[in-house]
Protein backbone atom coordinates (compact mmCIF):
# COMPACT_ATOMS: atom_id res chain seq x y z
CA UNK A 1 0.00 0.00 0.00
CA UNK A 2 2.88 2.31 0.56
CA UNK A 3 4.23 1.89 -2.49
CA UNK A 4 1.10 2.40 -4.74
CA UNK A 5 0.75 5.73 -2.34
CA UNK A 6 4.07 7.01 -3.32
CA UNK A 7 3.63 6.23 -6.55
CA UNK A 8 0.32 7.99 -6.16
CA UNK A 9 1.78 11.41 -4.79
CA UNK A 10 4.89 11.12 -7.76
CA UNK A 11 1.77 11.25 -10.70
CA UNK A 12 0.25 14.00 -8.86
CA UNK A 13 2.86 16.34 -7.79
CA UNK A 14 3.69 16.01 -11.89
CA UNK A 15 -0.06 17.26 -12.91
CA UNK A 16 0.08 20.01 -10.41
CA UNK A 17 1.86 23.32 -11.75
CA UNK A 18 2.44 25.95 -9.27
CA UNK A 19 3.51 28.70 -11.64
CA UNK A 20 3.64 29.34 -15.19
CA UNK A 21 6.19 26.82 -15.96
CA UNK A 22 7.96 29.21 -17.79
CA UNK A 23 10.98 28.80 -15.63
CA UNK A 24 10.86 25.02 -16.21
CA UNK A 25 11.20 25.39 -20.08
CA UNK A 26 14.46 24.90 -21.39
CA UNK A 27 14.83 27.86 -23.67
CA UNK A 28 18.61 27.14 -24.08
CA UNK A 29 18.49 25.85 -28.13
CA UNK A 30 20.98 23.09 -28.12
CA UNK A 31 23.01 22.38 -31.77
CA UNK A 32 22.93 18.83 -32.91
CA UNK A 33 25.90 17.92 -35.11
CA UNK A 34 25.07 14.64 -35.99
CA UNK A 35 27.87 12.16 -37.80
CA UNK A 36 26.29 9.17 -39.58
CA UNK A 37 29.38 6.59 -39.87
CA UNK A 38 28.66 4.39 -43.49
CA UNK A 39 30.22 1.28 -43.62
CA UNK A 40 28.72 0.28 -46.86
CA UNK A 41 25.70 1.96 -48.80
CA UNK A 42 22.64 0.00 -48.14
CA UNK A 43 19.06 0.46 -46.47
CA UNK A 44 20.01 0.68 -42.78
CA UNK A 45 22.29 3.61 -43.65
CA UNK A 46 19.60 5.11 -45.39
CA UNK A 47 17.56 4.46 -42.38
CA UNK A 48 20.21 5.68 -40.06
CA UNK A 49 20.81 8.88 -42.39
CA UNK A 50 16.98 9.95 -42.43
CA UNK A 51 16.81 9.56 -38.43
CA UNK A 52 19.86 12.04 -38.43
CA UNK A 53 18.48 14.16 -40.76
CA UNK A 54 15.02 14.58 -38.91
CA UNK A 55 17.06 15.63 -35.28
CA UNK A 56 19.96 17.32 -36.77
CA UNK A 57 20.93 20.92 -37.45
CA UNK A 58 23.92 19.48 -39.12
CA UNK A 59 24.07 16.25 -40.89
CA UNK A 60 27.99 14.81 -42.15
CA UNK A 61 28.17 11.25 -43.41
CA UNK A 62 31.83 9.93 -42.68
CA UNK A 63 33.17 6.66 -43.77
CA UNK A 64 36.26 5.46 -42.93
CA UNK A 65 38.18 3.70 -45.63
CA UNK A 66 40.96 0.95 -45.93
CA UNK A 67 39.98 -0.40 -49.54
CA UNK A 68 40.02 2.78 -52.60
CA UNK A 69 37.90 0.81 -54.56
CA UNK A 70 35.09 0.33 -52.01
CA UNK A 71 35.17 3.89 -51.04
CA UNK A 72 35.36 4.97 -54.87
CA UNK A 73 31.92 3.15 -55.14
CA UNK A 74 30.52 4.69 -52.08
CA UNK A 75 31.32 8.17 -53.05
CA UNK A 76 29.86 7.61 -56.56
CA UNK A 77 26.72 6.12 -54.74
CA UNK A 78 26.56 9.04 -52.10
CA UNK A 79 27.32 11.81 -55.18
CA UNK A 80 24.12 10.41 -56.71
CA UNK A 81 21.88 11.38 -53.92
CA UNK A 82 22.68 14.94 -54.52
CA UNK A 83 22.18 15.88 -51.08
CA UNK A 84 23.43 18.90 -48.97
CA UNK A 85 25.27 16.61 -47.12
CA UNK A 86 28.94 16.34 -46.73
CA UNK A 87 30.78 13.11 -47.41
CA UNK A 88 33.83 13.08 -45.28
CA UNK A 89 36.08 10.27 -46.04
CA UNK A 90 39.25 9.28 -43.89
CA UNK A 91 41.63 6.46 -45.01
CA UNK A 92 43.24 4.34 -41.83
CA UNK A 93 45.86 1.21 -42.09
CA UNK A 94 44.79 -2.05 -41.03
CA UNK A 95 41.32 -1.58 -40.65
CA UNK A 96 41.58 0.57 -37.56
CA UNK A 97 37.88 2.08 -38.34
CA UNK A 98 36.77 2.48 -34.55
CA UNK A 99 39.98 4.95 -33.41
CA UNK A 100 39.67 6.95 -36.88
CA UNK A 101 36.16 7.62 -35.98
CA UNK A 102 36.54 8.66 -32.36
CA UNK A 103 39.93 10.70 -33.52
CA UNK A 104 37.38 12.58 -36.19
CA UNK A 105 34.36 12.62 -33.69
CA UNK A 106 36.66 14.12 -30.75
CA UNK A 107 38.31 16.65 -33.12
CA UNK A 108 34.97 18.15 -34.27
CA UNK A 109 33.79 18.64 -30.55
CA UNK A 110 36.86 20.17 -29.92
CA UNK A 111 36.39 22.56 -33.01
CA UNK A 112 33.18 23.04 -31.73
CA UNK A 113 33.98 24.03 -28.29
CA UNK A 114 36.07 26.70 -29.30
Amino acid sequence: MVRINRHYNMVKENLELKTSGKELIDSKRNFNHIIVPMASFNITFIKALNCAITIGDYVEVIHISYDKEETKKIKDKFEKLNLDIPLVIKHTPYRNVIKTLIDYIDTVKEEEDE
